[in-house]
C-alpha cells in the first residue's frame, strides 16, 4: 500500500499535472482560452506549486484581458521559483501597460537580469533564454523611456538589438527614444527597421507600426 501511494504522489500526479498543462497550452494556441484555463486549474490542483501552469495561466488571463488574475499568477510563479525570468518579465510588462508603474517594472526587470544562468545550457535552452533576455531588455528600455531616462533606455534597447537584430520591437522603441531626446536625425533608420521587422500580429508592435508609417509618411 505504501509503495502504491508513493508511486501515485511521486510519479502519477506530477505526470498528470504536466499532461493537463501541456493540453492547456495546446488549447491556448488554438484560442480555446477558457478551456485552457480549466486544464491549468486541474494541473495546479494536482501540483499547486507547478510554475509552468501558473505562468501559462497568466498568459491565458492576459488573453482575456483579466490583468488582475494574470498578475496574480505571475506573482505566485515568482514566489514559487525566484529564478523563473519569464514571470518577472510578463509581470513587469503589465506594470508598464496597465498600471503605469514604471519604477516597479524597472525593479522587476533588473531582478530578472540578475538571475544566474547555467553555463551548460544546451543549444535549444540557450536560444530560449536569449529570447527571454531580448524581451527583458526591450521592456527595460520601454520602462526607462516612459520615465524619460533616455540614456538608460537607449542602452537597454541596444542590448536587446545586439541579442537579436531581426526583431522589430526594440527598433520601434529606440526610434521613439531618439526623437524624445532630440536626435530625430538618427531616428529615421530605426523607424525603417521597425517597419521592416515588427510583428503586425503582436499588439504592441501593431501600434508601433502605425507610428512608424506616420513618421516615414507611408
Amino acid at each position: 500500500m505504501f509503495v502504491l501511494l508513493a508511486f501515485i504522489f511521486t510519479v502519477l500526479l506530477p505526470w498528470l499535472a504536466i499532461f493537463f498543462n501541456n493540453r492547456g497550452f495546446a488549447k491556448y494556441e488554438n484560442n480555446q482560452i477558457q478551456s485552457a484555463i480549466q486544464d491549468y486549474e486541474l494541473a495546479l490542483i494536482l501540483k499547486p506549486d507547478y510554475v509552468p501552469a501558473l505562468y501559462n495561466q497568466g498568459l491565458a488571463y492576459e488573453k482575456l484581458q483579466d490583468f488582475n488574475n494574470a498578475s496574480a499568477n505571475y506573482e505566485y510563479a515568482i514566489l514559487k521559483n525566484k529564478n523563473f525570468a519569464p514571470a518577472y518579465n510578463n509581470l513587469a510588462r503589465l506594470y508598464i501597460t496597465q498600471r503605469k508603474d514604471y519604477l516597479t517594472a524597472v525593479k522587476l526587470l533588473n531582478q530578472a537580469l540578475q538571475i544566474p544562468v547555467k553555463n551548460n545550457l544546451d543549444v535549444e535552452d540557450l536560444s530560449a533564454y536569449k529570447n527571454v533576455e531580448y524581451v527583458i531588455f526591450k521592456n527595460l528600455g520601454w520602462a526607462y523611456f516612459e520615465l524619460k531616462r533616455y540614456s538608460e533606455a537607449k542602452k537597454a534597447l541596444n542590448q536587446a538589438i545586439n541579442l537579436d537584430n531581426q526583431r522589430g520591437s526594440a527598433y520601434c522603441l529606440l526610434a521613439q527614444v531618439l526623437e524624445a531626446s532630440n536626435q530625430k536625425n538618427k531616428s529615421k533608420a530605426e523607424w525603417e527597421k521597425c517597419l521592416q521587422f515588427a510583428d503586425p500580429n503582436h499588439p504592441d508592435d501593431k501600434e508601433w507600426l502605425k507610428l512608424a508609417k506616420q513618421r516615414l509618411k507611408y
